[in-house]
């Protein structure tokens, strides 16, 4: 009869990429006890069949399992511990690769906008925007308040996080000037998920032609006050070549070594959309 191989605590070590040290911890823990131990010289051994399972705890610790959910596993039912610990893991896993899915997505807008020279204007400017959609708060005040802008803006990065919206760079405030209205808002990605309840406006921002220009201030807040200003100015003054509606965002660049800051005002021929609960996509 052939008697099983076993592997020393460096073998394994080598062989799986763990240390000494951590083979030790998982024994203390229960995690995973070697399968015999030399009673004289103390040296443990483990067997080829453990090696899968440092495989599967080796799974869990990689996708965020901590390791007291994992003691115990040397107990009365290992294979059905080991089988519910790995359908944790899975879950945590894809709830990671989602969060990195929407990460990459901020992270390729705020790259595309940086390139696009339409969407943030030097200077005097017109172009064009494709569509896209916001989450936005209704904004009462009759100017700009630097305090509540940003009450507002942590309102709505918190409803982003609590249900997994991916947030693109395009934020700060849009005016419709027919109806007078104001809201702030955060450009996303996609509204699916958001709760209905969480009493957060969903806005069609404005597509297609808008005419522009980039107000310079010494602060974001001022360059805010003046592009406000300016957004009143048209709804309270309405002409044959009016805009639909106004927006000023937060442009790109500021506190990254320029000395001034600016907010983009574009007046849009389009109007704003409003998503309805069971229009959302």
């Amino acid at each position: 009869m052939l008697m099983e191989q076993l592997y020393t605590v460096g073998q394994v070590s080598k062989l799986k990429g763990v240390s000494p040290r951590m083979l030790h911890y998982y024994d203390e823990l229960g995690i995973l006890a070697p399968r015999s131990v030399d009673p004289n010289t103390g040296y443990r051994r483990y067997t080829l069949d453990q090696m899968l399972e440092l495989d599967a705890i080796r799974m869990c610790v990689d996708a965020g399992i901590p390791l007291a959910d994992l003691a115990g596993l040397q107990g009365e039912n290992p294979e059905v511990m080991v089988a519910e610990i790995l359908k944790e893991a899975q879950l945590k896993l894809a709830e990671r690769i989602d969060a990195l899915r929407r990460t990459k997505l901020s992270i390729d807008d705020y790259l595309l906008e940086f390139a696009d020279e339409r969407a943030m204007p030097k200077g005097e400017s017109a172009g064009s925007l494709a569509p896209s959609v916001a989450v936005a708060l209704s904004w009462s005040l009759d100017g700009f308040d630097a305090k509540a802008y940003l009450d507002s803006m942590t309102e709505l990065e918190m409803a982003c996080r609590q249900f997994g919206l991916a947030r693109f760079l395009k934020r700060g405030m849009v005016f419709s000037v027919a109806d007078g209205r104001a809201w702030t808002f955060i450009g996303v990605a996609s509204v699916d998920g958001l709760d209905a309840r969480a009493g957060i406006t969903v806005l069609k921002l404005p597509e297609g032609p808008f005419r522009g220009i980039e107000v310079v201030a010494d602060g974001v807040s001022e360059a805010f006050a003046e592009g406000f200003s300016l957004a009143k100015g048209e709804m309270a003054s309405p002409h044959k070549d009016a805009p639909a509606c106004v927006t000023l965002t937060e442009r790109w660049g500021a506190g990254l070594g320029e000395i001034q800051c600016a907010v983009l005002f574009r007046a849009h021929e389009n109007g704003l959309g409003m998503v309805l609960p069971d229009d959302r996509r």
